[in-house]
């Protein structure tokens, strides 16, 4: 039988994502959206969640607040070292990885990765730079082979 006071509905999960998300791509300060203890479980990767983790840290980094940062990339390293946010991430913190195994997820990990995009699979000038996620417009040729 679940506790009753220490239940948390896998909805407040999704709720956190999107105001997450909001906050992100409207440019907004997003320890705003969150109480003291939220804000750290998803820097710390106590939530277990990538993508909240890997938002609120490029967040973090857009604010210069990097006091945390090499503590969250040991975190995704150990739990998701498999996602090429991961990656962007430790670089950010200052391993200096050649690329990601994958494309990033958010731009602000394509980012880390300095000017030469040469390893993505579609063309680096095609690359829409106007949204959180990476993605690109117009591709009408298949990837590049690795």
């Amino acid at each position: 039988m679940r506790d009753r006071w220490n239940y948390k509905s896998p909805l407040e999960d999704v709720r956190t994502l999107a105001l997450l998300s909001r906050a992100f791509r409207q440019r907004r300060r997003i320890e705003r959206e969150f109480n003291n203890s939220g804000l750290g479980d998803l820097l710390y990767s106590k939530w277990l969640d990538p993508i909240g983790a890997s938002l609120a840290t490029y967040e973090s980094v857009r604010r210069g607040e990097k006091q945390y940062l090499a503590e969250v990339a040991r975190n995704m390293e150990l739990f998701f070292p498999d996602l090429p946010d991961t990656m962007a991430i430790r670089r950010l913190a200052g391993h200096l990885e050649q690329r990601p195994r994958g494309v990033p997820l958010f731009a602000d990990g394509l980012r880390a990765f300095g000017p030469d995009k040469s390893w993505l699979p579609y063309e680096p000038a095609s690359l829409d730079w106007s949204g959180q996620w990476t993605a690109w417009r117009s591709i009408l040729t298949r990837p590049r082979l690795p």
